[in-house]
């Protein structure tokens, strides 16, 4: 999975990038500025990811930056904001590995995060 914009309501959409993320569990966009956005990566299900965790971006898509990774075997499946303070993210992790022979789901590395992602003068 990539990350698509539309500016047309959906008319028309344009690929944003993140093709190596495989699979993105939610998108939240910053209420007061549409072009900082935060991507959940949930990496690929077979095997080990370094693309799992939290993206964000500050230029409405032209360039992404890992906010957030615990490791490669830990994606994102969910990100919140506060809407009280809309630089405060919440994200929900989940440790997964998937081989022919079974499932590991909910390792030690799931948990809730506050993923560090404060604006900062000059970068959002």
């Amino acid at each position: 999975m990539e990350a698509y914009k539309s500016l047309d309501g959906g008319k028309t959409w344009k690929r944003m990038g993140l093709e190596a993320t495989r699979h993105i569990g939610r998108i939240v966009i910053h209420p007061k500025n549409p072009d900082v956005v935060y991507v959940a990566a949930l990496g690929r299900l077979w095997g080990a990811n370094p693309d799992r965790g939290v993206y964000k971006t500050s230029d409405g898509g032209k360039t992404w930056s890992q906010v957030l990774k615990i490791n490669d075997d830990t994606g994102v499946s969910d990100v919140a904001m506060d809407p009280q303070s809309p630089d405060t993210l919440y994200a929900a992790s989940y440790e997964r590995r998937r081989t022919p022979f079974g499932f590991n789901g909910g390792g030690p590395d799931s948990a809730i995060t506050r993923p560090q992602t404060a604006a900062q003068p000059g970068k959002n």
